[in-house]
């Protein structure tokens, strides 16, 4: 057993060593008189143990938690080792790791508009099942049960409903009845044409846009024969790929019709155009628009009819008298007229439409006809089928590319430690952290969908792990510079590792917490995204103690590093150098930094003054986004050009000028029962039993109700649609006089004449009647009329303007709540409205308010943070101006760059947040460790000359990580990317920049004193003496008291 003399160095020698005096408990460090480490002589074994015991008493919780673990190492690390991989193998095993990559969650859960929306879709998608249910089966399913996912009732990307509008409208239409014509013809005898209606419509077909290419000679399609003659092969070509694999249907066993389009449109127009082929074609419609003069005023007519007069919802195919034979506005684009020539126009190809098939289609795309010199096209559906496919299939892409973060991270981290035992442990502490996350993600919090968004979470954890791991090492290589290459390893760990624990701790602490601050987000893969990854946060920390603390006990004991230390001090005696013996090339750059910010602070404090200024008025000018609707692919993939290129089609604005489906309900209340993290998890029905129609006044309200809403300017009637309400008064007004009464009316309702039905008859009356004429839109339980629904046509859709959608949805509301509050009586004043549009304003506000509280916790977790380690306001106020400029800065570069603040972009800068504060808080954590009074110069020098290294090696490995995720194709991944990258640029100018220029001139030389002031006054001078911390403690309150 060996003893040490405790001694403190002296004051010459220590700033010989280092510009910092002790920074651990002067009680351990134990020096001979000389300033070296020697051994003391042997002495009884009583002796020993009593002055050992003394030692130990003198020393931290966490310093001589750190000694055993320097005298154990090999057992710590295999101990740490073989838990770690048993519980990787418990959570991925028995948790049953699955990654969803079907892009379902994506809606809000838990607000009021969310859990109003989950009851509509529980009821009205149900209706039929609940109107026919005699036995009652199926109500107590939907409210005692909870319901499956409602994924596959409302799509990720919300329609247009063209189905709900044209259903009843196709087979009377003058489009129908034109088309009907051309069967006469024997080319498509066989046909089925009524396809060339809703069906044709319904969204699922293939159905891919056209471009005149950009520089294209001559820029028309209608009037250029070789640009008609382009399409009409191309067609032809897809039409061949699509009978070869027996995608397409509709001319008997084998055969297919043909695409709608501008040739099939042009066929049907020109003498025999069913007949010809591509050529003949080609050359006899542009002879037949010549000839034909007015054909072109007509159609010019039908255009700016159309878009003057025809409502879509109203009209469905009958389109003004003034449009043509067989013209639908699928084929023109919003901007042509007679100066405007044709550019884009669709073609629609009658492919089948069951999932199997549609992933054939979206399999076979590279075989379709993608233009030519003149034309060019994009290939999806309306409802962005391929979209969807297309992101299942990048995912695993992106994902491969997360390699990509471990070796950088593998490579930065032997660099930096130039150990290969130091770098095969740091990589696999980051590796066992994911594993280790899913298990308490799973176990602890009961987490069982993982979304794809997790595997971000693997580039921040490569990037952020091996802060951790540099952090760490440069602890130790500071604390064994300062106590000199013959130290027991034992003394180094006491020295190194409670620090080094701090200072990861407190970034750990912030970042997680600006991840589970994201957490409340209530769309269940940006919860689940938040909650892994701060998970990853905190387990890569702890797994960097039980295994990166212990391997550099292993490093020193084995004397790899004071071999390489003794080298170097050797080389450094041949300089004659003094500081070069103690001190590596990157710590005297590190001096030769703050020499410079040193000698320019002023100058440079005049600069930051005014780049803050600037970027601050930059970032005011960050806008909400023009529309709600979110893109995942990159702008030049094919299927979002087809998205980009649709909203080119007049159909398109046509659909955006109908509006959307508002539903009111009666007799549910707003609830989401199901587990919200969990979008296979969705909710019961929730009856609302104060319902309660029967009643006279609330039969007289119930049936004035649609025309007052009427009256309002938010609400406009959908054709061929009726209130319930009033359809059942018109029936019973039909039997007074009717000649044959109906049985219904004759056995319950009690000859009522019109509503108000008398109270004791109503239900009975009521229910009956829906069921005798299968009027679903009321629904009864019990024989009691329990649900009611109404429809009306709104005036914004999910792609409005975020601003519109807001004023609209509040305009609507505050209608409602007048009603219910001072119109509607009781038992009918419950009613409510929800829309999928409103849904979807529901989950982008949502989005961006858990950004907003997100960024307002991770600021003051931040701010408590440096404060509590700092116990120093200016610090925290310097700290807080670097990480606002970091904010600002950013902000302006994302103004720069033409990025508006849509959900996404809120979500990732709420979650950056936590990564911008880590670099200045190791600053300040060092600035502010150096005990008693020391000045700020040499305090900032400290602080820069230790920290600088290992700040600069966690900026390289991050930049590297989000550089990798700038070549992934999903959206998300990009913009994330491109935050990172810029929030750990900015933080790294902001960390070594502007905290420490301003901490520089202003940095206080006693951080605590003004806080040990305040304890004095409210204490007591003598009080604060015995109770209150001294300078020394109170820089190392943090890592003896508070632990």
């Amino acid at each position: 057993m060996s003893l040490i003399k405790p001694k403190l160095l002296m004051e010459g020698e220590s700033e010989a060593v280092s510009p910092r005096k002790n920074t651990a408990s002067t009680s351990s460090e134990f020096v001979s008189e000389s300033g070296s480490l020697e051994e003391a002589d042997a002495s009884p074994d009583d002796e020993v143990n009593e002055m050992m015991f003394k030692l130990q008493q003198e020393l931290s919780f966490l310093q001589r938690r750190a000694v055993h673990l320097a005298e154990r190492p090999y057992l710590y690390f295999g101990v740490s080792l073989l838990m770690s991989m048993i519980l990787s193998v418990i959570g991925m095993v028995a948790g049953e790791f699955t990654v969803s990559v079907d892009q379902t969650g994506w809606l809000s859960r838990g607000t009021m508009i969310s859990e109003r929306h989950a009851q509509y879709i529980l009821s009205y998608h149900n209706r039929e099942k609940l109107h026919q249910d005699e036995t009652g089966e199926v109500w107590d399913d939907l409210l005692n049960n909870i319901q499956p996912g409602w994924e596959s009732s409302v799509r990720r990307r919300l329609s247009a409903k063209v189905e709900e509008h044209l259903d009843t409208q196709v087979e009377s239409s003058d489009f129908y009845r034109k088309l009907q014509n051309a069967r006469s013809s024997s080319v498509l005898e066989s046909c089925d044409l009524s396809w060339y209606g809703i069906r044709m419509l319904g969204g699922r077909h293939l159905w891919p846009v056209w471009k005149v290419k950009d520089g294209a000679e001559p820029h028309d399609v209608f009037l250029s024969q070789d640009t008609f003659l382009d399409l009409c092969h191309s067609e032809e070509k897809t039409q061949s790929v699509l009978e070869d694999n027996g995608l397409c249907f509709g001319c008997g066993d084998n055969g297919c019709l043909p695409p709608y389009s501008i040739i099939f449109y042009a066929r049907l127009t020109v003498p025999n155009g069913l007949y010809n082929d591509c050529e003949t074609l080609a050359a006899d419609w542009v002879t037949y628009n010549n000839e034909n003069p007015d054909f072109q005023n007509e159609l010019y007519d039908c255009v700016d009819d159309l878009k003057t007069s025809y409502d879509f919802t109203r009209d469905g195919l009958n389109l003004p008298s003034t449009c043509s034979n067989h013209f639908a506005p699928t084929l023109i684009d919003t901007k042509f007229d007679a100066s405007n020539p044709l550019t884009y126009t669709s073609s629609i190809f009658a492919t089948k439409i069951d999932d199997d098939s549609i992933q054939l289609l979206f399999d076979n795309v590279h075989k379709f006809d993608k233009g030519t010199e003149r034309i060019e096209a994009a290939y999806d559906t309306k409802r962005e089928h391929f979209v969807q496919l297309e992101i299942n299939r990048v995912l695993f892409t992106d994902m491969v590319l997360a390699t990509g973060s471990a070796v950088i991270t593998t490579i930065a981290i032997f660099t930096h430690t130039r150990s290969p035992l130091l770098s095969v442990v740091g990589l696999l502490q980051i590796s066992l952290s994911f594993p280790l996350a899913y298990f308490v993600y799973t176990f602890v919090f009961g987490l069982t969908f993982f979304p794809f968004l997790n595997f971000i979470g693997v580039f921040i954890l490569f990037a952020l792990g091996a802060d951790d791991v540099f952090v760490a090492v440069d602890k130790w290589k500071n604390a064994r510079i300062e106590l000199g290459l013959d130290a027991e390893t034992t003394e180094v760990a006491a020295r190194a590792l409670p620090d080094a624990a701090l200072a990861m701790f407190l970034t750990s602490l912030t970042t997680a917490v600006a991840f589970f601050g994201t957490a409340v987000c209530p769309v269940a893969p940006i919860l689940c995204f938040a909650v892994f990854c701060g998970l990853l946060i905190l387990t890569t920390y702890v797994m960097c103690i039980l295994m990166v603390f212990p391997a550099l006990c292993i490093y020193d004991k084995a004397a790899t590093l004071t071999q390489k230390m003794k080298e170097s001090e050797e080389e450094a005696k041949e300089h004659n150098d003094t500081r070069f013996r103690r001190e590596s090339f990157i710590r005297r750059q590190m001096a030769c930094f703050h020499e410079l910010i040193h000698f320019y602070r002023y100058g440079l404090l005049v600069l930051i003054l005014g780049v803050f200024a600037l970027c601050a008025a930059f970032a005011s000018r960050m806008e909400i986004p023009t529309s709600s609707d979110v893109r995942m692919l990159r702008p030049k993939n094919e299927f979002e050009k087809s998205n980009e290129w649709r909203q080119n089609l007049l159909i398109e604005e046509l659909q955006k000028e109908t509006g959307t489906s508002v539903f009111v309900m009666w007799g549910v209340k707003p609830a989401d029962t199901g587990k919200h993290s969990d979008p296979s998890s969705f909710t019961q029905l929730v009856l609302d039993r104060s319902f309660q129609p029967s009643q006279t006044a609330n039969q007289i309200y119930l049936l004035d109700f649609c025309e007052r809403i009427f009256q309002t300017d938010f609400a406009d009637a959908i054709k061929n649609e009726t209130c319930i309400m009033k359809q059942f008064d018109s029936w019973l007004q039909s039997q007074v006089d009717a000649d044959q009464k109906d049985q219904v009316y004759m056995k319950y309702c009690n000859n009522a004449i019109a509503v108000p039905v008398p109270p004791k008859d109503f239900d009975a009356c009521m229910t009956k009647w829906s069921q005798e004429y299968q009027k679903d839109w009321v629904l009864s339980l019990d024989g009691q009329v329990t649900i009611m629904f109404f429809r009306f046509r709104g005036r914004v859709r999910y792609d409005s303007p975020f601003s519109e959608l807001k004023s609209e949805w509040h305009l609507i509301e505050d209608w409602f709540e007048n009603e219910r509050s001072h119109v509607a009586p009781s038992g009918v004043n419950q009613m409510y409205f929800t829309s999928d549009d409103y849904w979807w304003y529901d989950t982008s506000a949502s989005m961006i308010s858990t950004a907003y509280v997100g960024a307002g916790i991770a600021i003051a977790i931040a701010a408590s943070v440096i404060f509590l380690t700092s116990l120093s306001f200016m610090l925290t106020l310097f700290s807080t101006i670097a990480i606002s400029y970091v904010l600002f800065s950013v902000t302006a570069g994302l103004v720069a760059l033409g990025w508006t603040m849509g959900f996404l972009e809120a979500i990732c800068f709420s979650i950056l947040i936590g990564i911008s504060c880590d670099f200045v808080i190791h600053f300040t954590h060092a600035y502010a460790l150096l005990p008693g009074d020391v000045d700020r110069s040499t305090r900032t020098k400290t602080a820069v000359v230790e920290m600088g290294p290992s700040i600069l090696a966690a900026a390289f490995t991050t930049v590297a990580a989000a550089v990798i995720m700038l070549f992934t194709s999903l959206i998300f991944f990009v913009k994330f990317a491109t935050i990172l990258l810029s929030t750990i640029i900015q933080t790294t100018v902001a960390s070594f920049f502007i905290f420490l220029v301003i901490a520089d001139i202003f940095g206080p030389s006693k951080p605590a004193s003004f806080v040990k002031s305040l304890w004095s006054m409210v204490k007591g001078s003598e009080e604060a003496s015995n109770s209150a911390p001294s300078d020394e403690e109170s820089s190392h309150l943090s890592i003896v008291e508070s632990k």
